[in-house]
């Protein structure tokens, strides 16, 4: 891995353009030997440490550190609450009425159902939403109109709404409409008497205008109170949730990995874990119904464990608002319990978890005080702490790079020469370097290797190992540089061992490989 910005580099020195031009008539040509000095530089795993993949051990070592989500449900996927009406008409009981000025002659309270499935909801917080409301009365007189919703309050204040309706008639009602933005409003659906649910309340009242004449009115002049409730998101709710159930397949891609063709891995003391959180005050339990990997040999690995397949039962979450906290259970893995090794060494591409999850498994066992808040979630997460400790067994990393070789004007060709590299490494591991030239169809021109690998440090266990210097050639023939016309890809191969055919070898900060890259090429000017 730490030799493809080298690579990068290689290519332009294999392919030198010359940016020469000439006023002369005559032509001429000759040889000339460049020695041109391109990359000096090193590479180490500091940068990782910044990326909270890694943290340093006392002793230097390094320490792999991962954290990622395997599963995350929040109340937006478990409660929805559906866009719902409620209307309520009133008008007097008798045939006509003569209304004095400021006389209340109608005030009625009524409870709706609010429609919420299999739910049973006794209190929702809303984080957004709106109603449209709208209010019509066919009255030919000036009257006051009042529309109270008794169980819908922001900041303990009750939501009321009073108009002065101008005169109507039944063929052209007065109307008066209002869009409620609803953020932050709290909905009490247990009804009048405080022991329903999914009930919310309205009440209306209607009165002469004080200040007008009497008013004749009829069993005919129904006043019209509508309200719809519309994209309500809660942040808050109690109640019985219903027994839901959810299961999925999610993928995930190892991207580092796509450039791994080759080899394999051996790693020690390994130690993985799942933690499963219900931040939900309600009964629920879970499941994986599937842990597989898809190597970069082409082959699948499953991770098996006496707990991945059954059922694990997930506790409720304690505390309030702002003390929530999740019940937590925790899958461990290692060498002794599962196939963790085996899942790993596999050197995944791509891994697939499926997963199901069932809410209220038992039933109403609450008695309807099951909580959500805004901040409850359903996790699952991996996290890793081990030593960074591998061994490598022709583990082999590839990359391609498109090349543009243009010397239509043959003004400059490359006759023969090589590359050098003069490489120190402090690292454990040697390298083989290879070279694949293709053309535009992908076929193979020539192939090249190193005349000797990069050497590793010898010093397994040495948090200060020795430095190993080397020194490696790419020689390039006149035969091959002529190839170099049909030039369109370059693929640039590492071949990665640990001393000993695979042996375990740690991490240290502080080690490095640092490189040198020369060019000794004979070229051929013709002008």
């Amino acid at each position: 891995m730490f030799f493809f910005v080298l690579m990068r580099n290689i290519a332009t020195l294999i392919l030198i353009v010359a940016l020469f031009a000439s006023c002369r008539k005559e032509k001429a040509s000759w040889d000339s030997d460049w020695r041109v000095p391109l990359i000096h530089d090193s590479l180490t795993l500091s940068k990782l440490v910044t990326d909270s993949i890694l943290d340093i051990n006392a002793d230097g070592s390094y320490q792999l550190v991962i954290n990622r989500d395997l599963l995350n449900l929040n109340i937006d996927s478990l409660l929805q609450l559906p866009d719902t009406v409620i209307r309520q008409n009133v008008a007097i009981a008798v045939s006509e009425v003569n209304v004095p000025p400021g006389f209340s002659f109608l005030n009625e309270t009524e409870d709706h159902t609010f429609e919420v499935a299999d739910l049973i909801l006794k209190k929702v917080v809303l984080a957004s939403g709106m109603a449209d409301i709208e209010i019509s009365s066919p009255i030919n007189a000036p009257t006051i109109l009042t529309l109270t919703l008794p169980s819908v309050k922001k900041d303990g204040i009750v939501y009321s709404k009073t108009i002065n309706a101008p005169p109507g008639s039944l063929s052209s009602p007065s109307t008066t409409r209002e869009v409620l933005d609803l953020s932050g409003y709290e909905i009490d659906l247990t009804g009048q008497d405080g022991s329903s649910f999914n009930i919310i309340q309205s009440q209306v009242s209607v009165s002469s205008d004080p200040n007008g004449d009497p008013v004749t009115v009829t069993s005919q002049d129904t006043v019209r109170f509508n309200v719809e409730f519309k994209k309500l998101t809660p942040s808050y709710a109690r109640g019985y949730f219903g027994n839901q159930s959810f299961s999925d397949t999610t993928t995930f891609d190892f991207d580092l990995m796509n450039s791994i063709v080759a080899g394999a891995i051996d790693l020690d003391n390994i130690s993985l874990n799942i933690r499963v959180e219900n931040g939900l005050k309600t009964s629920a339990r879970a499941k994986f119904t599937q842990v597989q990997n898809d190597g970069v040999s082409g082959s699948s690995v499953g991770l098996s464990h006496p707990e991945l397949g059954p059922w694990i039962w997930l506790n409720q979450a304690t505390g309030d608002w702002n003390s929530l906290v999740p019940s937590v259970h925790n899958i461990q893995f290692d060498q002794s319990n599962s196939t963790i090794e085996a899942f790993l060494e596999n050197i995944p591409k791509f891994m697939r978890v499926g997963y199901a999850f069932e809410l209220n498994p038992w039933g109403n066992t609450s008695g309807g005080y099951d909580e959500f808040f805004s901040h409850s979630t359903v996790r699952a997460f991996l996290t890793a702490n081990m030593p960074l400790a591998i061994g490598m067994n022709n583990l082999t990393y590839a990359d391609t790079f498109a090349l543009n070789y243009d010397n239509s004007q043959g003004t400059i060709s490359v006759k023969s020469g090589t590359i050098e590299i003069e490489a120190s490494n402090s690292y454990s591991f040697d390298a083989d370097l290879h070279l694949e030239f293709l053309d535009a169809t992908n076929t193979v021109l020539f192939q090249k290797s190193g005349d000797q690998k990069i050497k590793g440090s010898t010093s397994l266990a040495n948090s200060a190992p020795d430095v190993e210097k080397s020194k490696i050639q790419i020689t390039l023939s006149e035969e091959e540089t002529s190839k170099l016309k049909d030039l369109e890809n370059l693929v640039v191969k590492a071949v990665f061992d640990t001393p000993q055919s695979g042996s375990i070898s740690t991490f240290y900060n502080g080690q490095f490989i640092a490189f040198k890259l020369f060019t000794n090429l004979k070229l051929t000017v013709k002008f």
